[in-house]
């Protein structure tokens, strides 16, 4: 038997509900960010075992009211993940300070988003990758004109993508994979972006998985799909993603 990875309810942020009635999207998305109970920002989250940082960054698509996320496509020249989605971002320097600091600078170093552009609002849990790395999520809003500088090293393509998509069965799939003994559900997204002239991405793995977390906090809840169980804290909002499915009868 498949196990939900969430139940169809959810509890609602007494705070949340607060500002709902009199909030921007971009401020009550804010709001549920700042209530999620591990989702203080703290400068010294860099650690030995999280060694990578990546950038979450929101704004409102005033076209349609939307909030949405910037993402990249990685260069197909490089040796790693090449040709893939991702959010900006990469490895812990030693010249940085904390989680955010990594996300930063990684930003602008591959799209030329400068640090006074980011009003930086939360640090996620560390999220884990496919190669056990853990990665720190920095969540943070953005201008919506914001001129993206490529480094074309790096980078083959930036785009704006609805974050709510990350929620909807449409466009959506899933498969099990067998990882270091483990069985775990991994998600794709299929996105068609009209200002790259109907250009297809997808989006998976890691950056699916984590964009899930994100809109499911940002939009207080759950996907249409079955997914990654979410751990609750105290806020009732899902503070941690964990992949659960290990049965050999899958």
């Amino acid at each position: 038997m498949l196990v939900k990875s969430v139940e169809r309810t959810m509890c609602t942020a007494a705070s949340a509900a607060s500002v709902a009635t009199t909030g921007s999207i971009t401020s009550l998305a804010r709001r549920r960010f700042e209530d999620h109970e591990r989702c203080r920002l703290s400068e010294d989250r860099i650690r030995p075992h999280q060694p990578a940082a990546v950038l979450v960054p929101l704004f409102l698509n005033h076209a349609d009211d939307k909030l949405s996320v910037l993402l990249t496509q990685r260069s197909a020249m490089l040796k790693h993940h090449s040709g893939e989605v991702a959010l900006p971002g990469g490895r812990y320097d030693e010249g940085d300070e904390s989680a955010m600091a990594t996300a930063l600078r990684e930003s602008s170093e591959e799209v030329g988003l400068q640090k006074h552009q980011v009003e930086v609002c939360t640090e996620l849990p560390p999220h884990f990758a496919r190669n056990q790395s853990s990665v720190v999520p920095v969540v943070g809003f953005i201008p919506e004109n914001f001129p993206p500088r490529i480094q074309e090293a790096e980078v083959d393509a930036v785009f704006r993508a609805p974050l709510e998509m990350f929620l909807s069965s449409e466009n959506h799939s899933s498969k099990y994979i067998d990882f270091h003994a483990n069985r775990f559900l991994m998600h794709s997204f299929n996105y068609v972006d009209p200002e790259h002239g109907n250009r297809a991405f997808r989006i998976w793995g890691f950056t699916a998985q984590l964009l899930i977390t994100v809109a499911s906090i940002a939009f207080n809840r759950v996907p249409d799909f079955d997914c990654l169980l979410m751990h609750y804290g105290s806020s009732g909002l899902p503070n941690h993603a964990t992949l659960l499915e290990k049965r050999s009868s899958l």
